[in-house]
């Protein structure tokens, strides 16, 4: 193994099983080692994740990934959801099972505390988690705008395209997110807690996704005034929960 795939492990191996500050410590000393040694040197013939897993405190590190599973659970929740209705159209989980799991989890992202507590400090920004935050964000605007739209437009009669195209761009968006939460929670433990931000706007996402999606699948649209009335307040409730799940990330980077 030659030095820089030596160092290269070892960074992820270290920041995957220890905190930050001891993880950049203990890199720093092995690249000082490292640059005086040879190719053949016994150091470079250690296993990375085995130096670190020594190193590391086997408890903190449970904690973590049990943090760390729970950050998880709406999401694969979600993708379990978007994947069975989208191949077999029965929408087997209602709307409000969803929110009890996905409303939660929204708070999670608070937990960038308890990390910001344990480093000491406030952890770097780092860009690409800015720009994927702000794409996220973004896209959580134009569909939040296209589905209100084409709901109101629904009830009313008015049909702007048919309802399965809808369906299957919810779908994808949601999809996507599940990759978007799984990546930042990864990032989060190897660089910056700040990668919590995309998650929470990804989650976000997801539920604002579901609640259209669980609307979609369960009304009879027509031109009732009722009916338009109790749509209007549902996308307001909808509109509601999402300006919270993006306050609580946004919360995150500043």
């Amino acid at each position: 193994m030659n030095k820089q795939k030596f160092l290269t492990d070892l960074d992820l191996a270290l920041h995957w099983y220890l905190p930050q500050p001891e993880a950049d410590e203990i890199l720093a000393d092995y690249q000082e080692m490292a640059a005086s040694a040879e190719d053949d040197c016994p150091l470079l013939q250690e296993n990375p994740k085995a130096i670190a897993q020594s190193l590391s405190n086997r408890g903190e590190h449970r904690r973590w990934l049990l943090f760390m599973g729970l950050l998880l659970i709406c999401p694969l929740a979600a993708s379990f959801y978007f994947l069975f209705n989208f191949q077999n159209s029965i929408f087997w989980v209602s709307g409000s099972v969803v929110e009890l799991l996905a409303i939660p989890s929204l708070l999670l992202p608070l937990g960038n505390l308890f990390f910001v507590k344990r480093l000491g400090q406030r952890p770097a920004r780092p860009r690409p988690a800015l720009w994927l935050g702000l794409l996220f964000l973004a896209a959580i605007v134009l569909l939040g705008w296209l589905s209100a739209h084409w709901l109101l437009q629904a009830a009313q009669g008015n049909f702007i395209f048919p309802a399965q195209s809808l369906l299957v761009i919810l779908c994808i968006c949601g999809l996507i997110s599940i990759v978007v939460c799984i990546y930042s929670l990864v990032q989060c433990r190897l660089r910056s807690c700040r990668w919590l931000t995309v998650y929470g706007l990804a989650l976000t996402l997801i539920l604002g996704l579901v609640m259209v999606l669980t609307i979609l699948t369960n009304m009879s649209f027509s031109s009732d005034i009722n009916l338009l009335q109790r749509l209007i307040w549902e996308l307001i409730y909808i509109g509601e929960v999402m300006w919270a799940g993006c306050a609580l990330s946004l919360a995150n980077w500043f």
